[in-house]
């Protein structure tokens, strides 16, 4: 019976792994009262990962937070979140597939922030590069292009906490990045580690960063609700 338990526990965990390879989130920031979109039974499945991730954003007062999977429910919002992922090329042509790339690209030429987190970086970049096909069997592929910046695989995989990441707005920040490939190109920096060395790029309303667990910190999740809410309304 044990034995039997615990192959279905491993079933069960094994398909909700597959589910949540992939969501994105959207955010209004809007008056009102906090939003979360869920549907049936993927909702526990679902909150679980807000609570991990983005639980900090969607607590925030005026912060309408919900979970998008197909282009149909982007709607406007001011703000689009691309998080991590463990396999890039195949979550972005699931993007693709559910016409996403396409509808945040025009809610990107219509005035909407776009910020994405380590995998959801690699997404805005222009082109995965991996000739020695350490980790896909394709040499580049195209990306979503929103940051000038060329994803190159080879390096080893890198994992550390990181105690001092100097942010937009003059913020430290604390948390970890955990990804294989890095980031070359003309973007400019916006996020560095303590050693200065680049961890987040972007310009205007487009950011992406290694840094899983960004909007922890109170002082900069603030800073960044204002600074969009400003550029809202000075559309």
């Amino acid at each position: 019976i044990v034995a039997s338990q615990r192959k279905l526990s491993a079933v069960f965990f094994f398909f909700i792994r597959i589910y949540i390879r992939m969501q994105l989130f959207s955010f209004y920031i809007r008056s009102g009262s906090f939003l979360v979109c869920f549907d049936n039974v993927r909702k526990i499945v679902l909150l679980m990962k807000i609570i991990v991730i983005f639980s900090p954003l969607a607590a925030e007062p005026g912060v309408n937070f919900r979970v998008v999977r197909f282009a149909t429910q982007l709607g406007e919002p001011d703000v689009i979140l691309l998080p991590g992922t463990k396999d890039v090329a195949a979550d972005y042509d699931t993007l693709c597939l559910a016409g996403m790339a396409d509808a945040i690209l025009a809610r990107v030429a219509a005035g909407c922030w776009v910020v994405g987190i380590c995998g959801g970086l690699h997404m805005l970049a222009q082109r995965l590069l991996d000739s020695s096909h350490c980790k896909y069997p394709f040499s580049e592929k195209v990306m979503m292009g929103l940051l000038r910046l060329d994803v190159c695989y080879g390096s080893p995989a890198v994992f550390s906490r990181l105690r001092s990441v100097s942010a937009p707005g003059g913020f430290l920040l604390r948390g970890f990045e955990t990804h294989s490939g890095v980031c070359r190109g003309e973007e400019p920096v916006l996020f560095r580690r303590v050693d200065g060395s680049p961890i987040g790029y972007g310009h205007g309303r487009i950011w992406g960063t290694y840094l899983h667990r960004v909007f922890d910190n109170t002082d900069f999740r603030r800073y960044f609700i204002e600074t969009v809410r400003e550029c809202r309304a000075s559309l």
